[in-house]
């Protein structure tokens, strides 16, 4: 009695193509097909729906992103100088991803690291910028800090969209020149030292939404600021007491804004 491979039999009593090739014409209609998978809740479909699309780190080369991906972007990922800011400071420390500076002991001492404009066209409130900075703080309720896209002269209303640190709190503050006034949020008491990741998302005649550590925590609609022209980053401390150095950190960080 003979043994038949199941592969090598007949589909069908009146097809005669063998059941192994049978499966492999359907295989490549299957790869073939630019529907595949595209199910509710099918393999591509949900990879496509995902919130965060998880490759293997370093899979993604040069030659398969658009340059437009980078257009209006600044991603500053380390720190060799700090020629590209405007600054004054007591003295600071420059690390590979990041700058610690200080103010003196003297009250009223004024600190800070305002990034040069490096886009074109330049960082402007008009183009609805996004800035996600990590920072700490090695002070209290002894000093005025602001964090966020703005003007050099904060403290003398100049537009700001960002994060104020004062009296042990922070707060969500927006300013308009326009108007001619701040919002201000307060968001709770802050922890010394403790880095933050603090997220800051303007748009353009609606809103200013404020994160810290991914987490939501304002959205002011007022007094939202429309120059053309800013800072696209700004880390200003200042001392109200005497007597103590303020330290601050910022680490790498981004900027975007639309064309």
């Amino acid at each position: 009695m003979s043994v038949e491979t199941w592969g090598e039999m007949p589909k069908a009593q009146d097809n005669s193509q063998k059941i192994d090739e049978a499966i492999s014409v359907a295989i490549s209609a299957h790869n073939d097909d630019p529907d595949a998978h595209l199910g509710a809740g099918q393999a591509l479909d949900s990879h496509r729906a995902a919130e965060v699309i998880d490759h293997l780190a370093y899979s993604i080369v040069s030659d398969k992103l658009n340059d437009s991906l980078f257009q209006n972007k600044l991603f500053l990922t380390s720190f060799s100088t700090v020629d590209i800011f405007a600054h004054q400071e007591s003295s600071h420390t420059l690390e590979i991803n990041g700058i610690i500076f200080w103010t003196s002991t003297v009250l009223n001492n004024i600190a800070y690291y305002a990034l040069r404009s490096v886009l074109e066209p330049v960082s402007s409130f008009l183009q609805n910028p996004v800035l996600v900075v990590p920072f700490s703080l090695s002070c209290t309720n002894s000093y005025l800090a602001y964090v966020g896209i703005g003007d050099l002269s904060i403290t003398y209303d100049n537009s700001f969209a960002g994060f104020k640190f004062y009296g042990g709190h922070v707060y969500a503050r927006t300013y308009s020149e326009t108007t001619s006034h701040e919002t201000l949020v307060d968001l709770g008491a802050f922890n010394q030292y403790q880095t933050y990741i603090l997220r800051i998302e303007v748009t353009q005649g609606s809103n200013v939404k404020f994160y810290i550590d991914e987490s939501l925590v304002a959205t002011i609609t007022t007094d939202i600021p429309d120059v053309n022209e800013t800072f696209p980053l700004i880390v200003y401390i200042k001392t109200t007491h005497s007597g103590t150095a303020c330290y601050a950190t910022f680490r790498a960080f981004t900027y975007q804004q639309n064309p």
